[in-house]
């Protein structure tokens, strides 16, 4: 078995099987391994038509779980492997419907990879039609920026929006220097450099020629990933704009679940994905 380094060169390569995957887990879209591909030093390896994906931090080798619809056989396969080059078998990002499958083959139990690393998922029509009054805030937000900013529309983006989406790289700021939100600024600008080469989903917020929002994902299944969401915080309501106008774009037949990711433990991330009720889909590790 093979490893080659995933880049966006490889998209074509791994792309059907991960739509064909009912894991309904980010880390298991095309998007998220490019984007993360250097800071989780992501590679993949294709075997007798299972997809093997390893990622390696801190000195430490990590498999997804094979993505295959013969789990028990590809997880002998991964076994033998790592045996072969005097490694353990470490599991990362199992998803719950898997766990106790994968714990029957390793024979060995499966822990919650914890809270910040949960996907938040929603019903699809809760996000585009804000009924109830669970949703009287966000409909606030909703109406107060409308009123401020009549002449704000959200359209999908077009090649030469590149030079309005840098422009807003520019304005857009956060007050953080961890090494997961410089890596995400760099990574971003790198797509936003190409994503016109490739069929993710891309819309943003629009005044007059200025971007005030963005955001980018993926239909994979019954599911609308956002990977990418940002936003000019100095207009009121732009966050719950751009996350409504975006859905409510791309949600289309057969689109059950919106998938919003991960919180990385960012407690302004938790506070505003929680604020919209949603499941947390639980991940498992070895």
């Amino acid at each position: 078995m093979t490893f080659k380094k995933i880049g966006y060169d490889d998209i074509s390569r791994i792309d059907s099987f991960l739509r064909s995957c009912d894991y309904g887990l980010c880390d298991y879209t095309p998007l998220v391994l490019i984007l993360w591909s250097d800071f989780y030093d992501y590679s993949y390896a294709v075997e007798n038509g299972v997809l093997f994906i390893r990622q390696r931090r801190a000195e430490k080798t990590e498999y997804l779980l094979p993505v295959t619809d013969e789990t028990e056989g590809a997880l002998k396969v991964l076994a033998e492997y790592c045996r072969r080059n005097g490694e353990d078998l470490n599991l990362v990002a199992v998803p719950e419907k898997y766990k106790e499958r994968v714990e029957r083959v390793l024979n060995r139990p499966l822990t919650d990879m914890g809270e910040s690393d949960g996907d938040y998922v929603y019903a699809a029509s809760d996000l585009v039609n804000l009924v109830g009054r669970k949703y009287n805030g966000q409909r606030n937000h909703l109406n107060r920026f409308k009123r401020d900013y009549p002449s704000a529309v959200f359209r999908r983006l077009k090649p030469e929006d590149k030079d309005a989406l840098m422009e807003f790289l520019a304005e857009y700021h956060v007050n953080d220097t961890s090494e997961t939100y410089l890596y995400d600024r760099k990574a971003v600008r790198t797509f936003i450099e190409n994503f016109d080469k490739y069929s993710f989903l891309c819309g943003a917020v629009f005044l007059d020629k200025k971007i005030l929002a963005f955001s980018v994902g993926d239909v994979i299944g019954d599911t609308l990933f956002v990977h990418i969401e940002k936003c000019l915080r100095a207009y009121s309501g732009i966050g719950e704009t751009i996350n409504h106008d975006f859905v409510s774009e791309f949600v289309g037949d057969g689109v059950k679940y919106v998938n919003r990711e991960e919180d990385m433990g960012d407690e302004g991330l938790r506070k505003a994905k929680l604020s919209y009720f949603p499941t947390v889909r639980k991940k498992y590790q070895t």
